[in-house]
C-alpha cells in the first residue's frame, strides 16, 4: 500500500525514504538500529526496503507486483533496454507460478509502457510475433537505430 501511495503522489526516492522511515512502527521500529547507518541516512528507499524486507524476510507480494506491471511506464530517463529489464522483473514477481502468462504480460506490458507513443503503436500492430520482451526489445532497439540513420 505504502508504494501504491508513493507512486501516486510522485514522490521523489527521498521523500520515499522519508515517509517509509516515518510512518514505521512496533516491530520494525525496533529493528531500525540494526540497519547500517549508511543506509538510513542514504534517503535511498530502494536500499531501505531491501534491507527491512531482508530482517523480516518479506517476499513481495505478487500482486502488489501485478499493479505495478499494469501501470509501468518508460521514464524519460530509462533506456528501452533498462524498461525491458523492468518489465521483465515486475512479470516474474506478479506471475511466479506461470511463466507462460508471465512472457505474455512482459510483451503487452513492454509494447504499452514505451515512451515513444508512435513506435509503441507500430509493436502492437505485430505484437503476437515477438516470443518474449527481449524479442520486443531487439525489434524496437532496431526501428530507433533505423530512424537515427
Amino acid at each position: 500500500m505504502f508504494e501504491i501511495t508513493a507512486a501516486s503522489k510522485k514522490w521523489t526516492n527521498a521523500q520515499d525514504s522519508f515517509a517509509l522511515l516515518t510512518s514505521i512502527s512496533g516491530k520494525a521500529l525496533s529493528e531500525l538500529p540494526n540497519l547500517a547507518e549508511e543506509v538510513w541516512l542514504s534517503s535511498n528507499f530502494r536500499l531501505i526496503e531491501t534491507q527491512l524486507t531482508a530482517l523480516f524476510s518479506i517476499c513481495p507480494a505478487p500482486h502488489l507486483a501485478a499493479l505495478k506491471l499494469a501501470t509501468r511506464r518508460q521514464t524519460s530517463h530509462e533506456s528501452i533496454h533498462e524498461f525491458a529489464l523492468a518489465v521483465s522483473s515486475l512479470a516474474g514477481e506478479a506471475y511466479p507460478n506461470n511463466a507462460l502468462f508471465a512472457k505474455r504480460q512482459e510483451v503487452d506490458t513492454f509494447i504499452a509502457g514505451l515512451r515513444d507513443t508512435q513506435l509503441s503503436r507500430d509493436m502492437f500492430s505485430r505484437a503476437g510475433d515477438f516470443q518474449d520482451v527481449r524479442d520486443a526489445e531487439t525489434h524496437a532497439n532496431q526501428v530507433c537505430y533505423f530512424i537515427l540513420k
